[in-house]
């Protein structure tokens, strides 16, 4: 069994909200098999190529989904910005930054970009889905985790955080609930 790798949800315009794990589904029952999601109150089946899954989590700014590629039979991340965000030219500039950054970030704990579009009125950051278990879920089911453990997870959530604060990026929403476990 590998270790876990924490994986840092690296959002400037960070979730409020928790993703809930889910069941990896069947890739060939997804490709035939999907439920169009709705973004801003309207039904919304695709984008950048993906069908919409299911909504992972919701915050302040940003809404993610769970997405299928068909083309490259994966699943992925698509971050949204909610319909009072894209008023906001300010929040639209710091997303559109975010995607920039995260784009030139090569390291195992940056879930990678695949994509940034502008569809449907709104921008979506296509991104690597990491599915897994976010800290503070483990947190609650563990309250104290053995300290090899919690070492590990720092140390490696620490060398992340020197990546990106070479590039000159602060993250600004360093938590348990940002901090995705996967094997």
């Amino acid at each position: 069994s590998r270790p876990f790798r924490p994986r840092l949800c690296m959002s400037r315009t960070a979730l409020d909200g928790r993703s809930e794990p889910e069941e990896a589904a069947n890739s060939s029952a997804v490709a035939t098999h999907w439920v169009p999601a709705t973004h801003a109150g309207l039904p919304l089946a695709e984008v950048a190529g993906c069908h919409l899954l299911a909504e992972l989590a919701s915050g302040g700014h940003a809404v993610v989904y769970r997405a299928w590629q068909p083309l490259l039979q994966r699943f992925v991340a698509i971050k949204a910005l909610t319909t009072d965000a894209q008023a906001d030219p300010h929040l639209v500039e710091r997303f559109l930054n975010e995607g920039r950054l995260l784009a030139q970030l090569a390291h195992p704990s940056v879930p990678q970009v695949h994509d940034l579009v502008a569809a449907h009125g709104s921008l979506f950051l296509v991104q690597e889905l990491c599915d897994g278990v976010d800290l503070l879920d483990v947190l609650d089911q563990i309250p104290q985790i053995p300290w090899p453990v919690a070492m590990a997870i720092f140390v490696q959530a620490a060398r992340c955080l020197a990546l990106v604060h070479a590039k000159g990026i602060v993250h600004g929403d360093i938590k348990p609930a940002n901090l995705i476990l996967t094997r």
